[in-house]
């Protein structure tokens, strides 16, 4: 096994390959500090409409509200993302994997963040949660269908009344964007890494075999 011999090795090599670790760190919190904002999120995992066409999407980080373009943050998530419905009397239903919220729309309000929740109760085994894989992509409200259509990077909802089917919300071109850079970074990160491998190998064990040392292990 060989080992790098530190005593041996000049301090401006290991400044230097500390800096080339602190990227992909660096990296790595600037894309966590940017989605956790809430200024930007990835792929809903269930939606809603209510009756004066608001959208409601449940991403990983929580819930929001999507009025007139603008998102409006409502509730964090507990461990898992949620399952939402909206009956004709506009009351959301909030399922989480161990309790049900159920908010009066008319008496919240949305604009602001505010939800006025009329009950809440815990329901371990709620079919809406537990159901929410096979049926989340679709919602009907006053006869209308709401559809979710996407793919790994882009997704969009829509309008279908029976007469046409039209485009009713569709990912923030931001999102989109920042969707990429992750994609990207992963697969950069990876090609960053194996290229310092190779060239501490090929070039730095090779031309400065001093600083390192073959050691065995007891049972060699």
């Amino acid at each position: 096994m060989i080992i790098t011999n530190l005593n041996k090795v000049p301090f401006k090599y290991i400044v230097l390959y500390g800096l080339y670790l602190l990227v992909p760190i660096v990296c790595f919190f600037i894309l966590a500090s940017v989605f956790l904002s809430g200024g930007v999120h990835g792929r809903p995992c269930a939606f809603a409409v209510d009756n004066e066409q608001r959208l409601y999407l449940s991403f990983d980080s929580g819930l929001v509200a999507v009025e007139d373009g603008q998102f409006r943050f409502l509730a964090p998530s507990n461990r898992y993302d949620f399952a939402l419905s909206v009956s004709e009397e506009d009351i959301l239903t909030i399922a989480g994997s161990v309790d049900v919220r159920l908010v009066d729309l008319n008496q919240s309000d949305i604009a602001s963040g505010s939800m006025q929740i009329i009950e809440r109760y815990s329901d371990p085994d709620n079919a809406l949660f537990g159901n929410r894989e096979e049926n989340w992509k679709t919602d009907v409200q006053n006869g209308v269908t709401y559809r979710y259509e996407g793919t790994s990077f882009y997704y969009e909802i829509l309008r279908d009344d029976g007469a046409e089917t039209s485009v009713f919300f569709a990912m923030p071109h931001s999102d989109y964007v920042w969707h990429i850079v992750v994609v990207s970074a992963f697969a950069f990160f990876f090609i960053y890494v194996g290229t310092g491998v190779l060239f501490i190998k090929l070039f730095v064990i090779k031309r400065h075999p001093e600083f390192y040392r073959h050691v065995k292990y007891p049972w060699q």
